[in-house]
């Protein structure tokens, strides 16, 4: 581990020369900042979503209508966090296993996005 603001980091997980835009299925973890619990509650052992998490489902569901190629598979919302599996699949680019992304190739992921107007205040951690 190393440490970051005097803070013990873990390490990213990521490939750093693998280009996650190929063809493949990702999962991923979205976590909320500090931990605070954003998305709802636990409550008789099932997620109540709150208005943001309401609105963290909806886009959720809506990612296959912004990208080509993009499906969605299973994923769970929890209180301070999203996990979920992305499904890219682009009929035109074969499965890139181990290839990796030359460094002067942007990602779609590089692309600054303005956050919807509900969830302005909500803070996102970065893996």
């Amino acid at each position: 581990m190393t440490l970051y603001k005097n803070k013990y980091r873990i390490e990213s997980t990521r490939l750093s020369n693998y280009d996650y835009s190929g063809n493949g299925c990702y999962f991923v973890t979205i976590c909320t900042h500090q931990k605070h619990c954003y998305f709802g509650d636990i409550v008789n052992a099932q997620m109540q979503l709150s208005q943001v998490g309401k609105i963290a489902h909806k886009h959720w569901q809506d990612i296959p209508n912004h990208f080509d190629g993009v499906d969605i598979d299973q994923y769970v919302i929890m209180p301070n966090h999203i996990h979920g599996i992305i499904v890219i699949n682009k009929p035109d680019q074969p499965r890139k296993s181990d290839q990796p992304r030359q460094p002067d190739q942007p990602r779609k992921s590089d692309q600054p996005r303005q956050p919807d107007q509900p969830c302005r205040d909500v803070a996102w951690t970065r893996s």
